[in-house]
């Protein structure tokens, strides 16, 4: 005899029947829409000039702290190379959001060689920056390639820069240039061509371990290749900006960004054209949501510095995000056999793995997508023989095909919630970016973030992706939403 079984789904309203019935199926509607406008305004800072090169700029209280081969009070510099030598120079915006004239930056941090990029702890009390490891002594015997280049600090005291220290790993065989420090303090970024790399220049960082740098860690080859990686920038959130000639992108250097989730860093995503282009493009920073920010770039010939701010981003639709259903309730149809209608017969379910349930109509979950067997048995209570052909049922079950928010359910008032989009499955959609709407709009960026809710209460959470199809290859975004309750 042939038992037909019938899988009746544990949330019975339509909506979700057939959400469930098309996940099975695998034929679930996209929901993808089109995202082609671009998704930075991207223009050339006014203080940018046509002859000299602009490069790495860094925030600090209210200025723009930049590199450039523009001379000191009109006076012409030493060259080295063929080329001026690079100082550090700044700019004040004004309240048009203009800039007024550059101006050196710090007369005691100077030098007759090169100096520059940098980067400062997060009061801007100490800056550590690039400059020549030589820069005492007769000019013709220390203005050479031989003079590399070193990383050093300083302390700000009373209106100067006091106390130039230079790191304990320079060395006079190779150079460190570039150097970004992490929000905490803790680490340090920069680039060098020391021996052992991975060639060219590699990304390397140190630790601050008991008051004392550690030895520099090469980042390995999800981020280093056989050519050079440099201008490192580690961002407030983590994310670390990197230029690259070996990564795949629109040739020369262009702009990637890598970011720690579970403690290892993940294969570098590349920015897209608004903001790489086929010339060098280089020296990016940017704020916490990657809103804004600055690069440098040889695009219109000289290296200039341009600033980013992202168009505004919408989803729409944004479905509210549905939860794999792996419970079902098993029963036969056909309950018509003679000899099973008394309270002797038995039906045993076995669900494989030695698992088996009693009962004509039972409940089982399975463990998650996969194929699996579901074997009926009805047998004689008292013999305990088989009364009917024991009949196998195939079940195939599949994720839903959709982005996907994970974070704990529910939370405190004030608690730190890490929120992610690591289990979006979507197997046709190279995801490009994560953008985060907690209220305000998508105004964070990141495949891991957290959040905090400072008053009690029901919210939506929005997850908005963008990348491309393998079938198309064209920018698209899908969205979807989850309700978090805030306890006090």
């Amino acid at each position: 005899m042939i038992v037909k079984l019938l899988i009746i789904f544990m949330r019975s309203d339509l909506k979700h029947v057939f959400i469930s019935l098309c996940w099975i199926a695998s034929f679930c509607p996209s929901g993808y829409v089109y995202a082609q406008a671009p998704r930075y305004d991207v223009h050339k800072t006014s203080f940018s000039s046509s002859v000299y090169d602009e490069f790495s700029p860094y925030f600090i209280d209210g200025k723009l702290v930049y590199c450039s081969n523009r001379p000191i009070n009109s006076m012409r510099k030493y060259e080295n190379e063929g080329g001026f030598l690079f100082n550090m120079f700044f700019v004040d915006s004004k309240r048009n959001g203009r800039w007024n004239a550059p101006q050196l930056f710090a007369k005691e941090l100077i030098t007759h060689f090169n100096d520059g990029p940098a980067t400062f702890n997060s009061d801007m009390t100490t800056i550590f920056f690039s400059r020549n490891i030589y820069v005492q002594g007769k000019r013709k015997d220390i203005n050479s390639a031989d003079n590399k280049i070193g990383l050093f600090s300083a302390n700000y005291s009373n209106g100067n820069w006091i106390n130039i220290t230079p790191f304990p790993h320079n060395n006079e065989e190779y150079s460190l240039v570039s150097p970004s420090l992490s929000a905490d303090g803790g680490k340090i970024f920069f680039s060098s061509d020391m021996p052992q790399g991975h060639g060219g220049y590699d990304i390397y960082y140190c630790e601050m371990i008991d008051g004392k740098w550690s030895e520099p860690i090469n980042m390995g080859t999800t981020v280093n290749t056989s050519l050079d990686e440099t201008y490192p920038f580690i961002s407030n959130s983590g994310k670390l900006f990197f230029a690259s000639e070996g990564h795949a992108g629109f040739g020369g250097k262009d702009i990637f960004y890598t970011q720690q989730i579970n403690g290892k860093w993940q294969l570098p995503e590349h920015l897209d054209s608004s903001i790489n282009s086929p010339a060098d493009d280089f020296g990016f920073i940017t704020n916490d949501n990657m809103q804004s920010g600055y690069f440098s770039s040889n695009r219109k010939r000289t290296d200039d510095i341009f600033r980013f701010e992202r168009n505004k981003v919408t989803f729409d639709p944004c479905l509210e995000q549905q939860e794999n259903n792996y419970c079902f309730v098993f029963y036969d149809e056909n309950i018509s056999i003679k000899d099973t209608i008394s309270s002797s017969s038995v039906y045993e379910w076995q669900f494989g793995d030695d698992e088996k349930i009693l009962g004509k109509k039972v409940k089982y979950c399975f463990p998650g997508p996969g194929k699996y067997s579901v074997v009926l048995r009805v047998m004689n209570e008292q013999t305990g023989d088989t009364i009917n052909i024991p009949s196998s049922y195939e079940v195939e079950l599949h994720e839903l095909e959709q982005a996907y928010i994970n974070f704990e359910q529910n939370a405190f008032v004030g608690d730190t919630i890490f929120f992610d989009g690591l289990k979006t499955n979507l197997p046709n959609f190279e995801i490009k970016e994560y953008l985060w709407d907690f209220g305000n709009g998508f105004d964070r960026s990141g495949a891991s973030i957290s959040h905090q809710f400072m008053k009690a209460g029901e919210y939506i959470v929005k997850l908005g992706l963008v990348g491309e199809t393998n079938s198309s290859g064209e920018m698209q975004k899908t969205c979807v939403f989850r309700k978090i309750l805030i306890i006090k």
